[in-house]
């Protein structure tokens, strides 16, 4: 028998094993019929090497489980932290060891607490080491070194204790094991948050690219702007602007340019004059009043904006929320080659005429709904309202799938976020 199950010794996944008490290859050192001592396992896998395989459980300790806790007989106990390289995060819990902090990873297949002598050296309070007869191995029958038992007061969220804990040779994953769940209360809500608090850095840092500072284009597509039939052109000079707003003005048709959402032309049948709005830090905005013109002769597209009632009974049953903008919104909308020279404006520093859908004709706000509402449309949990995307789910780990498909197809089709503008899992969003 290579480990002491119910099976073929040709079948025992652990027949390439090497025992660690005669050192031979082909079976487990508990069921090793040799008398041979093999070298002390020196510490404890390093918290690099340890995978996350952890899991959550409300259950208590069974009565025989209990026991051996109390009593510290000589039962081996398993520690089931396996080694690999996975890369998953665990779920810890922050909480203060003799008034040092220490974050221990919370492992439910552990029924004693552990943490590494490095900790145990660093506490503030050193209480003494008492001498334990408790063995505890890994789950392919590796044995910890234990130091010992101390007993510590552990605070958590204000709450003190006094708890006893192992402490093992070397450094590694401090261990919250089912004993200490036993007498902690924990905060499985906070615990749960925290963890989707990391998945959602891991998102962010993966479409980083998506909230970059640049200007964002939609990929395949060009808005053309269609005007009635027998329409003639209409050109109308620029406007005095008053003099303290030239500077900002003339600043913002470079960044404009430099971006290439405007291009400076030598003449044009088509011209509105400009109008600058002062924004709140000071700079300004600058449009066409283009409802001298291209408004009256362009068709107007229909598209159904989304009614308040409509959006708060798509989120009903959400538990968790994220709220996206837009980056310059219907900047990111190219325009046909035929349709720049509708909206070409008239400032004075000469005619200059937009390749974006610029802010101020009337057909942008419903072309850009659609836009968007056809990049979303069958995506769960997404709403979508002008420059605003609302996402959602009924559970955390629900909603950060839809935030990941939101991303993904922003991505693919190059819209970019204002990311200072964008409020991530808030539990609830005012309009």
């Amino acid at each position: 028998m290579r480990c002491g199950g119910n099976h073929l010794a040709s079948m025992c996944k652990f027949k390439e094993y090497k025992c660690r008490s005669c050192g031979k290859v082909g079976h487990l050192a508990k069921v090793c019929s040799s008398k041979q001592p093999a070298e002390p396992q020196k510490s404890m896998p390093t918290q690099k090497n340890a995978s996350k395989m952890n899991y959550v459980s409300g259950g208590k300790l069974s009565q025989s489980e209990d026991e051996n806790v109390k009593r510290e007989d000589d039962s081996s106990y398993s520690l089931f932290t396996l080694l690999s390289s996975s890369a998953t995060n665990p779920y810890s819990v922050d909480l203060d060891i003799n008034n040092r902090s220490v974050a221990m990873e919370l492992d439910t297949g552990v029924s004693l607490s552990i943490i590494s002598e490095d900790v145990f050296k660093s506490l503030s309070l050193r209480p003494p080491l008492e001498l334990t007869s408790v063995k505890s191995t890994t789950y392919s029958g590796e044995s910890l070194e234990i130091l010992g038992k101390v007993h510590v007061i552990v605070n958590y969220e204000g709450n003190n204790c006094t708890l006893s804990v192992i402490v093992v040779m070397g450094s590694g994953p401090y261990l919250l094991g089912r004993d200490w769940l036993q007498e902690l209360q924990l905060n499985w809500k906070k615990i749960f948050q925290i963890c989707s608090n990391d998945k959602l850095k891991e998102l962010l840092h993966k479409y980083c690219h998506v909230f970059s500072e640049e200007l964002g284009t939609y990929k395949g597509i060009e808005i053309t702007i269609h005007v009635k039939p027998n329409t003639k052109p209409r050109f109308f000079k620029h406007w005095s602007v008053p003099y303290i707003l030239k500077s900002k003005i003339e600043t913002e048709l470079q960044q404009l340019q430099s971006l290439g959402i405007i291009t400076l032309v030598k003449s044009s049948d088509w011209a509105a004059p400009i109008v600058p709005v002062t924004k709140l830090d000071g700079s300004v905005r600058i449009c066409g009043d283009y409802k001298l013109n291209i408004n009256q002769a362009a068709h107007i597209e229909s598209y159904p904006l989304p009614k308040i009632e409509d959006l708060l009974s798509a989120l009903a049953g959400g538990v968790a929320f994220t709220k996206l903008d837009l980056a310059q919104a219907y900047l990111q909308l190219p325009l046909s080659d035929c349709s720049k020279q509708y909206v070409t404006m008239n400032t004075h520093k000469g005619l200059f005429e937009f390749n974006r859908v610029p802010f101020g004709i009337t057909l942008a706000l419903a072309v850009f709904q659609r836009c968007i509402d056809t990049l979303f449309q069958g995506s769960n949990g997404v709403i979508v309202c002008i420059d605003d995307i609302l996402v959602t789910g009924e559970t955390i780990e629900e909603q950060l799938q839809n935030l990941e498909v939101v991303l993904l197809k922003l991505s693919e089709v190059g819209l970019k976020l204002k990311q200072q503008k964008c409020i991530f899992q808030p539990q609830k969003l005012s309009t």
